[in-house]
């Protein structure tokens, strides 16, 4: 599901239920496109605007996936003869079966993982003890730096030139200029070119083209709540990060052209 912005808040019918599509039975409605978001005034977010050219998509969850496919592959081979007893037809049914499977469970834990730290970072206590101890990690490790008294999971709008957007950072550090972002991996990796353009749009956004841009991604373990790595990203970098997010913006504006185009001639 894309994300928009307006006005430094996400644009849901939570947030703008006056402005909000409806059903003809008056609710709000649940099937809000892109155009529609457009139409209400807003922007997308970063994370959506560099998928246009790739972003976590391409650098990161094709392998994810492809690492599954194995891994579904040889959990298949061990146990076919009871998946085909229970109605599967062959070992290419019952492998993609299991890759579902895999995709749908590891999806869900990070997806847990990454909504209990943003709870946490609304002053809520993660009931799950692994998710408790990561949240308990990333605040010593804020305290270590002198980095705790910053904003957490700020919600921005901006305008950079021509460009409108919006996002979500984890961290921010108004005196020090600093972004935080985490990231939830089930084992190290190294950090990916699009997670420094996030970082280098984010820092634009909400300080400015003058800013001197400073930021990190903080790589948490899913298995144990542990920090796995911290990558502060250099000056360099994050020009070069920029670079591609402006490359993104302007691929994600001609494609929303494009199908106004098209939708204008159905």
């Amino acid at each position: 599901m894309a994300h928009f912005y307006k006005n430094g808040r996400r644009l849901t019918a939570e947030n703008f239920p006056d402005i909000w599509p409806r059903t003809k039975a008056g609710t709000l409605s649940k099937r809000v496109g892109p155009a529609a978001m457009i139409e209400m005034g807003g922007v997308r977010g970063v994370t959506d605007i560099l998928d246009a050219v790739g972003g976590e998509k391409l650098h990161g969850l094709m392998h994810w996936s492809g690492a599954l496919a194995i891994q579904a592959a040889v959990e298949t081979l061990e146990g076919i003869t009871a998946r085909v007893d229970s109605g599967m037809s062959s070992f290419a049914e019952a492998a993609t079966a299991r890759w579902k499977e895999l995709q749908t469970v590891a999806r869900d834990r990070g997806t847990e993982f990454h909504d209990g730290i943003e709870r946490w970072e609304r002053g809520e206590t993660p009931e799950d003890p692994i998710i408790r101890a990561a949240c308990e990690n990333i605040q010593g490790w804020l305290d270590a730096e002198g980095l705790a008294d910053g904003r957490r999971e700020y919600c921005f709008t901006a305008t950079v030139g021509v460009m409108s957007f919006g996002g979500t950072t984890d961290h921010v550090h108004d005196g020090k200029q600093v972004i935080l972002d985490y990231k939830t991996v089930e084992k190290s990796r190294a950090p990916r070119f699009s997670e420094c353009s996030q970082i280098a749009a984010y820092h634009t956004g909400i300080f400015g083209l003058d800013a001197c841009m400073k930021g990190a991604n903080l790589y948490i373990r899913q298995e144990d709540g542990g920090i796995d790595s911290v990558r502060w990203w250099t000056d360099v970098e994050l020009l070069t990060g920029w670079e591609l997010f402006q490359v993104a913006y302007n691929t994600t504006s001609l494609l929303d052209r494009w199908a106004g185009i098209q939708k204008a001639k159905a």
